[in-house]
Formats: C-alpha cells, structure tokens, sequence
C-alpha cells in the first residue's frame, strides 16, 4: 500500500487513478476495483485500452509487477497464489495477493476486531482461506475454467459476481454506469464477507481447535468433541488433517438440552461417518428409551441426531455406537 501512495503527493484528499479495460467488463477487475476501493476510500476509475497516466493498472498493460500493473494475459505471466494451484491468478488473485494485509487490517480496525489478528500466521490463514473460498472461482472463471463439479479443473462459483454483473449490463444503462454500480455492490459484499471470516470463521476455527485438542477428556475413544456452538465442517475437516485426528461425533449442550450429534463424510453432505443404530430412527421419549436401553427425548429419522436430558445418557449412547 505505501509503495502505490509514496508518489501521490496529497494522496489522502484525492482519489486513487485505476485503470483497467473498456469493452465488456469483467469480474476479476471488478473484485480488483472493489478490494482497491474499500483500501484508499475513493478510486477514480478509467475503462481504456489506450495509454493514460494512472495509479494503478488491472487487467490491462501487458505488465505484471506487484505495485502498480496487475495485468495476467501476456505469455511471460506465471503468478499462482500457491503451490497448491495449478492455475494462474487472473487480476483479482493479484490485487488480493498485494493487498490482502493490509485490507484485512484494516477491516478488523473498522469492526474492532483488531485483537483476533495477532500476528502473521494468522493474516495469511485469512487470506489463504478468502483467496480459496471467494477470490479464486473469480479468477479461475475468467481464466475460462470449468464450473461443473466433477470435471477436470472444476471450480465452484460462489460469488455470482459474473451473472449479476450481465444482468446489469443488459440494462438501460452505460457499461461505466453499470461497472461502477457493480464495484459499489462488491466492495460493500466483500468486506462484509471478510469481517465474517474474521469474526466468526476464525473465532470457531480457535475455539474448535482447542475442542479437538481435549477431545480425550470427552470420550477415550479420541473420537468426540465438546462444542456448544454451531461447528462449521469445513473448519472441522481442516483442523482434523492438521492435528491428526478423526471426529465421529459433536457433543454439545443448549438449555439444560444435550445433544449428540454425527460428522459427515467430507464432501458427502448426506452420509454419516458412524450413525445411530437403524432402530432408534424417528422414535421419542419412552419408545426410544425403551429400545435403547437409555433414556432419551429423541432420535432424527436419519439417525445423524440424538437428544437427552443428560451427558451421562449421551455417554451412554458412545458406548453403545463406538
């Protein structure tokens, strides 16, 4: 950030110069312009193939640099945003790689959320976890990948960005006008996004870290966690492959209510690691205790859930399915 505004002299009352294509625009140099708009405040955007002065050129140059070109279509251009990618960045990876600590900062300083980021390890599982989970279908749809799970170099698109963005060119107004309006939307979207990750994605990814890491004191097995939150499964997965261990089942309490609950399979929303025995599905109170032999309030039809009045019965229950 300090090597964009060392040259501006009076930078803080002007507007950051961007240029980037004219024609159809894109998503990735929409993202780029949003991430740049929420960082400066104001941005002053110039749609041009032709040569102009600026202060920060996306998707448009031939020139990658890092500081003030960020464009990814010339033959010399090899930028990933790991190892892990087989694909190159397009414009948006780009800015979200020069940018990302300094835009995560300042997100948490305008959400107070400063104290949750404290220190480099934790800014880069934020803007690997962003890059992966947002950034990277916007750059691999305009790197013209395949969106259909299942196909080679699939990706899921979960920011929509590109349809919304057509629906608004397909509108009575300008390209600019509905660039403009686009880069507005997203701005405001992305940084409610990362505030969420921040706030809440790493605040479970801390809290379920030290769940797996006293999972012993739960049940001997090592297969059980304690968690009275809700437990985001990607969160789970990736901890588990970090700390080596294997979660069965979620344990948790809510008004005097406990609950023991199944992990899926990862990237199987509908198949249980280990389930509940076949018999107790769909019954309740005395016709399930009976059967079971423990007392319970309720198991789910599908044998992913079960409900009592005590941990000692969730206990219980362990014993019975471990």
């Amino acid at each position: 950030m300090e090597a964009v505004l060392k040259d501006r002299p009076g930078a803080s009352n002007t507007a950051l110069i961007v240029v980037t294509h004219d024609g159809k625009p894109h998503s990735d140099d929409v993202l780029a312009c949003a991430i740049l708009k929420y960082l400066f405040n104001r941005i002053s955007v110039t749609r041009t193939r032709r040569h102009t002065t600026g202060d920060i050129f996306i998707d448009v140059g031939g020139i990658y640099d890092g500081v003030k070109h960020f464009d990814h279509h010339q033959n010399s251009f090899d930028q990933r945003w790991s190892d892990e990618y087989a694909e190159k960045m397009a414009s948006a990876g780009l800015i979200w790689k020069t940018f990302h600590r300094d835009y995560l900062l300042k997100v948490a300083k305008d959400h107070g959320l400063e104290a949750l980021i404290d220190c480099d390890a934790t800014v880069d599982l934020l803007a690997n976890k962003i890059y992966n989970d947002y950034v990277y279908a916007v750059d691999a749809d305009d790197n013209g990948l395949c969106r259909y799970e299942g196909l080679p170099n699939a990706f899921v698109d979960t920011t929509t960005i590109k349809y919304r963005l057509n629906n608004l060119i397909a509108g009575p107004v300008t390209l600019d006008k509905a660039y403009m309006t686009m880069v507005d939307r997203i701005t405001e979207e992305f940084a409610l996004y990362t505030r969420f990750i921040i706030a809440k994605w790493l605040v479970s990814l801390n809290n379920i870290r030290q769940a797996i890491l006293d999972r012993f004191s739960v049940h001997e097995s090592g297969h059980v966690i304690r968690h009275d939150s809700n437990v985001p499964l990607d969160v789970l997965y990736q901890l588990e492959r970090d700390l080596n261990a294997e979660i069965l089942f979620i344990m948790s309490n809510s008004n005097d209510e406990w609950r023991l609950k199944t992990v899926t399979v990862e990237g199987e929303a509908f198949v249980n690691r280990k389930s509940f025995p076949e018999e107790w599905g769909g019954l309740r109170n005395e016709e399930l205790s009976e059967i079971a032999e423990i007392p319970l309030i309720f198991c789910h039809a599908n044998v992913f859930l079960v409900v009592s009045e005590s941990e000692e019965s969730l206990q219980q229950v362990l014993e019975v399915v471990l």
